[in-house]
């Protein structure tokens, strides 16, 4: 986007908004762009490039974008918006399947490699930062379900009560991380108002790709209600 001159896409579109991730920085993006008005987001996201285990290490496989747009940030901050981090949950717990895990086992250390980076983005670059977390992980996976039962009557094996508690518990652990750096913290299952396990099947369209993933379909709907609630909590670029 700024390959010739920062400054002129800036000019042109106004300021950006950046979203950083892994897979779920992509799903993000594709939820915010098929549905914003708004005509700069921007995607800096990679599969496997979570923020937890590749900001520590840069020379890491495979090579991540964090430094890259941590030294992106301090030649462009003034044309960046807002910065949107998201991942998914399950990463976060050491020493046991969220499916199974317990509050113990969210790892402290996982969760401060992120707050450091974000918080670092937002001190050092004088950038709105915004995380965006958790989707609960399905244990199975949309091609695994059984077609021959109706959805009700398969929903205990596809849904985990477990990893939707943990995942509510890591939003509410990096909430409190977070607000001491003053960023703000947006659940991802308000934001985009999941009403599981209900929105595992909407208007006869499955909003899941794979366990931990929004379909293409579910991109759509959840993108735009998670506009109008970012438009809500005042975050008009988001329009």
């Amino acid at each position: 986007m700024y390959s010739s001159n920062g400054n002129q896409s800036h000019i042109e579109y106004n300021k950006a908004i950046f979203i950083l991730g892994g897979s779920h920085g992509m799903d993000l993006y594709n939820a915010i762009a098929m549905n914003t008005s708004n005509p700069f987001i921007v995607s800096v996201s990679r599969r496997y490039c979570r923020a937890p285990t590749f900001t520590g290490d840069i020379n890491r496989l495979p090579r991540c974008q964090y430094e890259d747009f941590n030294k992106f940030a301090r030649s462009y901050n003034e044309n960046i918006s807002h910065v949107l981090y998201t991942q998914t949950p399950d990463r976060l717990f050491d020493t046991a399947s969220i499916y199974d895990a317990s509050y113990s086992d969210l790892s402290s250390q996982k969760l401060d490699e992120v707050t450091n980076y974000l918080s670092d983005l937002k001190e050092k670059h004088s950038l709105s930062v915004i995380m965006i977390g958790m989707l609960p992980p399905l244990k199975l996976r949309p091609v695994e379900w059984d077609y021959s039962q109706t959805f009700k009557a398969q929903y205990q094996n596809i849904l985990s009560p477990n990893a939707i508690a943990m995942s509510i518990y890591a939003d509410s652990q990096f909430a409190v991380k977070l607000k001491e750096h003053k960023i703000y913290y947006v659940s991802k299952l308000d934001s985009f108002a999941l009403n599981l396990p209900n929105d595992l099947l909407i208007n006869n369209r499955i909003t899941y790709s794979d366990q931990r993933h929004i379909s293409y379909k579910g991109e759509q709907i959840v993108g735009e209600r998670f506009l109008e609630n970012m438009v809500k909590l005042g975050y008009q670029e988001f329009d």
